[in-house]
């Protein structure tokens, strides 16, 4: 996985978000991340790049559909967009970019379905720690 982060970036982010020190978050275009400059965040390139392929293989099979037709539905319409629209739309599920308050890290194995390998998790957390850093004031 590549990290755009440096590791004393990333090991104090982790520290922060694992004591739920992020204080406020700010929006940020949820449509991509385009700061009308036609760069992408780092954050949303995380969740693009490495974030939604995992959803794909281990959430979408039960967890894609119309918003609001089910609590289970998490993930929205599917789709990269609709998946980071959901995501980021949704305090519960990623527990307000905390890691550990995240119900889609605290997820285990249920219902047919696999918990996250250890590489996933991280892979999640990196991505949450980074939007969580981008959204703070």
């Amino acid at each position: 996985m590549r990290s755009p982060l440096g590791l004393t970036t990333v090991l104090l982010l982790a520290l922060a978000a694992s004591a739920g020190c992020v204080g406020t978050l700010t929006p940020v275009d949820d449509q991509g991340g385009d700061d009308g400059g036609g760069t992408v965040s780092v954050a949303r390139q995380m969740f693009t790049d490495d974030v939604t392929p995992l959803l794909n293989a281990v959430c979408a099979g039960c967890h894609v559909g119309a918003a609001g037709t089910s609590p289970l539905k998490f993930l929205g319409a599917g789709g990269i967009d609709g998946y980071y629209s959901a995501l980021t739309g949704s305090p519960t599920v990623i527990g307000g970019f905390v890691p550990s308050q995240a119900m889609l890290l605290q997820k285990g194995e249920h219902q047919g379905a696999r918990a996250w390998t250890t590489a996933e998790a991280d892979t999640i957390t990196m991505w949450m720690i980074a939007e969580a850093d981008e959204r703070a004031p």
